[in-house]
């Protein structure tokens, strides 16, 4: 049994430790996560101290995006631990993973990067556009979305470089 482990550098190329691992680029990690319906969204404080939240998401072009949306929340939106981290340090950590019976099934990835808070405004800009967007793919990949307002501002994050496993026999 091995497992697969590798980082993407700067340019987008998924780089391997081990020669018989398959070379992915940003796009085709993208891709592999795309259809995952939940994904871990990791940001620390100012001091560092880790914050962990399972997040859904959507992907367009090389962005992921993040909802803030009106589920029922202990706090407002602005006041969540995840947002304030975000305004303080925008370093985060988002990983998807498939889990199976079948452990010959098993992978992850984890991107790292930077966040930010985007928020759709009124009006006709193109940013509001491409919010519009964003906004349609949940519509369409979370039949949830349908009955919940999805509200209006995400966490939009810059994937920079990562890292995944993935099960293998191979020696």
């Amino acid at each position: 049994m091995a497992w697969h482990t590798g980082y993407i550098d700067a340019d987008h190329q998924l780089l391997t430790y081990q020669a018989y691992c398959k070379v992915l680029n940003i796009v085709n990690i993208l891709k592999l996560i795309r259809p995952a319906k939940v994904a871990h969204l990791a940001t620390a404080d100012s001091n560092l101290q880790p914050y962990i939240t399972p997040v859904v998401f959507v992907i367009l072009k090389d962005k992921i995006f993040v909802p803030l949306d009106y589920k029922p929340k202990t706090v407002p939106i602005k006041e969540l631990k995840r947002v304030q981290n975000i305004q303080k340090n925008p370093k985060v950590a988002f990983q998807v993973d498939n889990y199976e019976d079948d452990w010959h099934k098993l992978w992850f990835i984890m991107l790292m990067g930077y966040a930010e808070l985007v928020e759709q405004k009124e009006g006709g800009k193109d940013q509001d556009k491409y919010i519009c967007k964003v906004r349609d793919l949940f519509i369409e990949k979370y039949i949830q979305y349908s009955k919940l307002e999805i509200g209006k501002v995400f966490i939009g994050i810059s994937a920079l470089k990562g890292f995944y496993w993935q099960y293998n026999t191979s020696k």
